[in-house]
């Protein structure tokens, strides 16, 4: 017996190793949770192992139990301090609770010596499949496609709109047939024709774009790297097209989030006066990044006012983004306050970013741009298997940020002045 179980321990930790090796060759950029995680839970499989065994005590068990959640401790305060995404550290708080409650089951098995060899089978496969879940952070937003608010004025009778090209040729994050989904739904239900664009940027190329969104482009070495050095995502000739393109009546929505894209499209902001902080802001004083016209980090202007009162944008949320040093030709959109931070990626140390900015628009020769520091507050997401906690504009804690994106592309489009 003593034998049958070394051998299904070594078993489940060896998968354990396997998958994590392999997740971190798919993601190393999560090597600080996917190898917390995977280390906890050798622990959690040897403990249960060795209580099977009956080689501890009712006491040492308990004491393994607290060393257990101890251990557990450790990642989430590591997440906090650091300050990962949140939906990053919700997903541990989640994958912990069940392993805590696997634990528990174990360990109430096998202090009344009841075997459970089937049910240590089955705890090994559920432990693989939660690492290989953690090995996946990328798929852990998923898009809600149930998001459908009402436009009481539509700028265009359906289809009748200008062409909006969402740029997806630079290994765009979001997407139009995933997270951007929602988001090119509703400028459709505006009017809009919105199409992908994954063509190379040239003037030429541009001719039948009316406003171009970029957001969150990579160059393909940091698509599974978010580690340095940090590659542009535009090639220099595409970069000047874009800027002449702009210059001669082009409109031009720029969205870069938290490292390290604002890393991949540095050069191309730099055309038109902006500074982009490679890194995460976020408010430390709150757990909702927060914008609005009462503290007057929202600010009110052409674009928040909107045509009428019934599209006046009285306060936004975002998600975790970046932070902006605009131009004084610029007009701020948000503006981070004293509670914000910026951790950079690198050194992981925490600087004010109070008096940045997280959106902003100016014009450009004949042409406007707007630049956004956070991509999830024009989405609807919702976490894998959790569809009550939603990330973007079908967030109940933001209902004018769908508003916020209609008014900028109305800007961008010449109908906002």
């Amino acid at each position: 017996m003593e034998s049958h179980i070394r051998r299904w321990g070594f078993l489940a930790n060896s998968l354990l190793l396997v998958a994590l090796i392999l997740s971190i060759l798919e993601y190393p950029n999560q090597l600080l949770f996917t190898v917390p995680a995977t280390l906890i839970m050798m622990f959690v499989l040897s403990s249960m192992f060795l209580m099977q065994n009956n080689r501890l005590s009712v006491f040492g068990r308990w004491i393994n139990i607290s060393i257990f959640i101890a251990t557990l401790l450790i990642p989430a305060l590591l997440f906090y301090f650091f300050q990962f995404e949140h939906d990053s550290l919700l997903t541990l708080i989640i994958v912990a609770t069940l392993l805590i409650s696997l634990f528990i089951i174990g360990y109430f098995f096998s202090l009344r010596k009841i075997p459970f060899k089937k049910f240590t089978y089955a705890h090994s496969l559920i432990i693989f499949t939660l690492l290989l879940y953690l090995g996946s952070p990328i798929e852990l937003q998923l898009p809600d496609d149930s998001f459908d608010p009402a436009i009481a004025y539509p700028m265009y009778p359906r289809g009748q709109g200008p062409l909006i090209c969402f740029d997806e040729g630079h290994f765009n994050f979001h997407t139009l047939d995933n997270r951007f989904n929602a988001t090119g739904k509703l400028l459709t239900k505006d009017g809009y024709r919105v199409e992908p664009f994954k063509k190379a940027v040239t003037l030429e190329s541009l001719k039948e774009c009316k406003i171009f969104i970029v957001s969150n482009s990579l160059h393909e070495y940091n698509v599974n790297n978010w580690h340095e050095p940090y590659l542009p995502a535009y090639k220099k000739d595409e970069i000047e097209a874009l800027t002449q393109w702009v210059s001669e009546g082009g409109a031009l929505f720029l969205i870069a989030d938290h490292s390290p894209f604002p890393a991949a499209i540095k050069g191309l902001a730099q055309q038109f006066g902006f500074e982009y902080i490679n890194g995460y802001a976020l408010d430390k004083s709150s757990l909702d990044d927060y914008f609005s016209r009462e503290s007057n980090s929202l600010a009110g202007n052409i674009i928040t006012n909107g045509r009428n009162s019934s599209e006046q944008v009285d306060s936004v949320l975002t998600f975790i983004g970046s932070a902006i040093k605009i131009p004084q030709d610029a007009s701020p959109l948000l503006t981070l306050g004293a509670g914000f931070v910026i951790r950079d990626p690198k050194t992981k140390k925490l600087i004010s970013a109070e008096g940045y900015s997280q959106g902003a628009f100016k014009r450009f020769g004949q042409g406007r741009i707007i630049v956004s520091g956070e991509a999830a507050m024009y989405t609807s997401q919702f976490l894998a298997g959790l569809s009550w906690i939603q990330m973007g504009m079908n967030s109940k804690k933001c209902p004018d940020n769908y508003q916020l994106l209609l008014n900028s592309i109305h800007w961008l489009d010449d109908k906002l002045d």
